[in-house]
């Protein structure tokens, strides 16, 4: 039985598709709106949660949660047209 080596980093086509797709993330994320681009980099870049983020903005924990979902919804939405 021969074993084989794996390494587990990530090759060149594969950096390069990861690379092509951040590019396109950050792309949509500067066409949303400045409200929807803050919601989502507090939640997914900065890991802070809704009720976190309604009080430093003083914005009822509902309507942070609301925000996610279209500022998400309207991204992919950019995504999938590019």
């Amino acid at each position: 039985m021969q074993l084989e080596a794996h390494d587990p980093a990530p090759q060149a086509p594969d950096i390069l598709q990861l690379r092509e797709q951040a590019a396109r993330v950050r792309e949509g994320l500067g066409r949303l709106g400045i409200a929807e681009r803050e919601v989502l980099l507090r939640v997914f870049m900065e890991d802070q949660d809704y009720g976190t983020i309604a009080t430093e903005t003083a914005a009822h924990r509902g309507a942070i949660k609301t925000r996610a979902f279209r500022a998400r919804r309207h991204l992919r939405m950019l995504l999938a047209r590019s």
